[in-house]
């Protein structure tokens, strides 16, 4: 019940309705089974026995109902019937088929862009605790598990189930002796055996996910690094602790793909054991030993399939029970930036308040009292030694952070009232620029849909951003694609990149972390007098140790044990 509570916990009101009609539709496919072999029962009745027509008023009911001349009419009739019906009911389940897939894949691809949105949108503090393999497995391989083999599972169990308790209240009705005695040996057989494999299933489910996890993080890892690699000859190393966890998730996968095999072995000892059972008690307690046997051959036939799917449907839940906690507990936690109905300027000043800060499971501080102002449309500078608390005061200014002391108010108001609007106002350039897999034009434009980008402002922040050589150079020119060109590109014109990104988007303030470090001399020379030429409309922050950005800053701020100790 626990897991059926967690998995309806990620649905919404409407799915709950899809839900309970396919379970209805499940139920009629039920009953659709118990009616096509409760079908075949007359003919057999009839063929062993042609005297059942006169001596049951229910198939002399039907031999008058359809209208029959004999025996062999009859039985030909009652065949059309149910061939008919056959039919009928497998389009029926084909039809189920379809739309029960359709709503698995389409709530999968609706949680794992709500786990997405989640990520992106958590707090920075939450997302800087958490793995990035974690979170990038719960999203690509855990979302789909969960659907395809959690929730895929459950209904075809449930669906199976409903299909084995109709077949058996037939037999029930019918025989209860034997049904009674095979039904409690069966279920005698099927709590051994989920006895056994219940905790190493749950064992190597909650290992799996693990090691699929660190599996992308060591390959993540060898692929980003790989330069560094090869120079350094430690490729076996990154190889050999890929393979240590690849090897750790196929054994687990290995067991789990055995156990859905076992089953079908298992049910068909115990249905030996069964049938042994119900010829037994058939012989002692029923005259009509050919009928009996006929109807409880047929509603075998069809119940050990269902059956051996509901074992192996237990099988892969238990197994993949772990990825339904995992996504589980990030869904709960719809994250959301704070707004105001007070508009966030920034037209005077950002002023930075006796603000202290440390980091979660810290317990040193980063920020101890640390104050400062920013005029609009004057260039600042911040240095400082390693440590110092140059980034995590840039990520406050920024609304990444927020203080544990203290405020951070652009024109007397805290940016946290309004963390949406104020980011509307700034730009940010990163030491290291990060690039989507599209083109040039796409990368300056950034996070603008392809209708929507204008031109010219690209190719007036390339022009700024000492890249209309490149671009003329390539075939493509703002069109190429970098994935293209990625490798041909230098760092210093990755990071022209990013600044010809901060430019086309025109916002009040700059943020640079130690963006020119990449750039030669010369270009870094001029990338700062064009930035400098921004000012006063653009107010320019930058974190860094650079002489050339030093230069151009009106005041310079020094920063050692979280506090400013110099400003000139």
């Amino acid at each position: 019940m626990q897991i059926i509570k967690k998995l309806l916990s990620i649905f919404e009101k409407k799915d709950h309705k899809t839900l309970a009609m396919l379970l209805f539709l499940m139920v009629v496919a039920a009953f659709f089974e118990m009616v096509g072999i409760g079908l075949i029962m007359p003919i057999i009745s009839v063929m062993s026995d042609p005297g059942v027509i006169e001596s049951s008023k229910y198939y002399g009911l039907a031999y008058e109902v359809l209208n029959a001349n004999s025996v062999n009419d009859f039985v030909i009739k009652i065949s059309t019937i149910l061939v008919g019906f056959l039919i009928f009911k497998n389009i029926y389940l084909t039809a189920i088929g379809f739309y029960q897939s359709y709503f698995t894949a389409r709530k999968e691809a609706e949680t794992s862009t709500k786990l997405l949105k989640g990520y992106i949108t958590m707090p920075y503090e939450n997302y800087i605790s958490r793995n990035s393999s974690d979170l990038i497995r719960n999203i690509n391989q855990e979302t789909n598990q969960l659907f395809m083999q959690v929730l895929n599972s459950m209904l075809i169990l449930i669906a199976e189930a409903f299909i084995a308790l109709t077949l058996f209240l037939l037999l029930l009705v019918s025989y209860p002796a034997a049904t009674i005695a095979s039904t409690a040996l069966a279920g005698l057989a099927a709590f051994v055996f989920i006895y056994f494999v219940k905790k190493p299933l749950k064992t190597l489910g909650e290992e799996r996910i693990e090691s699929r996890a660190r599996m992308l993080e060591w390959a993540t890892q060898g692929l980003h690094g790989l330069k560094e690699l090869v120079v350094a000859e430690k490729t076996n190393y990154f190889v050999e602790a890929f393979g240590k966890k690849a090897h750790k998730t196929a054994k687990a996968q290995g067991f789990s793909e055995a156990m859905a095999r076992i089953p079908r072995l298992y049910i068909e000892t115990v249905a030996v054991l069964m049938l042994v059972a119900v010829i037994l008690v058939i012989t002692k307690t029923e005259d009509n030993m050919i009928q009996a046997l006929s109807l409880f051959g047929m509603v075998m036939f069809r119940i050990l399939p269902s059956i051996n799917r509901i074992a192996t449907c237990a099988t892969r839940i238990r197994f993949y029970g772990p990825a339904l906690n995992a996504i589980v507990a990030d869904l709960k936690h719809d994250h959301f930036d704070a707004t105001s109905s007070e508009d966030l300027t920034f037209k005077k000043s950002l002023e930075v308040k006796n603000v202290h800060y440390k980091y979660p499971d810290s317990d040193r501080s980063i920020l101890n009292g640390l104050s400062l102002t920013v005029q609009k449309g004057e260039s600042i500078s911040i240095k400082g030694p390693s440590g110092a608390g140059k980034s995590t005061l840039l990520d406050m200014m920024l609304g990444l952070l927020e203080p544990v002391k203290g405020s951070v108010k652009s024109d007397g108001v805290s940016i946290q009232k309004n963390i949406k609007d104020w980011r509307s106002h700034l730009s940010y350039l990163p030491q290291f620029v990060y690039l989507i897999n599209d083109s040039i034009r796409a990368n300056v434009a950034f996070g603008v849909n392809d209708a929507d980008i204008d031109d010219e402002k690209v190719m007036e922040a390339l022009k700024k951003a000492e890249l209309t050589d490149l671009i003329q150079s390539l075939p493509e020119g703002i069109e190429s694609q970098i994935g293209d060109v990625s490798g041909k590109l230098s760092g210093g014109q990755r990071q022209r990149i990013g600044i010809a990104r901060a430019l086309y988007h025109d916002r009040d303030i700059l943020f640079l972390d130690e963006a020119t470090a990449s750039l030669d001399h010369d270009t870094e020379m001029r990338i700062c007098k064009t930035l400098k030429s921004l000012t006063p409309e653009v107010t320019l922050i930058s974190v860094s140790h650079r002489q050339a950005l030093l230069d151009i800053a009106d005041n310079v701020y020094t920063i050692e044990s979280g506090k400013v100790i110099k400003k000139g």
